[in-house]
């Protein structure tokens, strides 16, 4: 008899740790599918079919966007950040965008989330191929039980600034 209830505690406790396996792993399936909005959202590959007015729907209200790979950060709304692009689409002769993510480090706490995801950009401008790679550090929330960006901020490799290996 003690037997017994020592191996329902025991499979009582397992069935709670596979339950909790679940929902962690449905959680970040979920974070990360917000991440590949993001990434399919900024890509195009005909300067008029862009997909960036869906950014909207994938960022918080008050969400903003950060570059800091020059002098100084540079920093968006998201509307912002959809008309800065689509003047760059047209001024600098961008035919297509891929942007993809290689790998990612990603860490959540209840309804915060933390994703450094190293990417990889393809653009085609004026006829001629560009290949960039650098780090996104994206901040999520979980809002009405949706998973939303609230920060996106990102750094390119240069000459003197190479992605470090742990981030491959």
């Amino acid at each position: 008899m003690k037997q017994v209830k020592i191996l329902r505690r025991i499979l009582s406790a397992f069935a709670g740790l596979l339950l909790f396996l679940s929902v962690e792993a449905q959680q970040e399936k979920e974070i990360l599918s917000t991440i590949e909005a993001l990434y399919r959202h900024v890509s195009f590959s005909d300067s008029n079919a862009t997909r960036l007015d869906s950014l909207i729907n994938i960022f918080t209200a008050d969400g903003r966007l950060i570059a800091n790979f020059g002098k100084q950060p540079v920093g968006w709304s998201v509307a912002e950040y959809i008309a800065s692009t689509r003047k760059n689409i047209s001024t600098q002769g961008m035919t297509s965008l891929s942007e993809k993510q290689l790998s990612h480090k990603l860490e959540v706490f209840g309804k915060i989330a933390h994703c450094f995801s190293t990417y990889e950009l393809r653009a085609e401008l004026k006829g001629r191929a560009v290949v960039r790679r650098g780090i996104n550090s994206i901040q999520l929330l979980q809002v009405d039980g949706k998973w939303l960006i609230t920060s996106l901020t990102w750094d390119r490799e240069g000459d003197d600034l190479k992605i470090p290996e742990k981030y491959f």
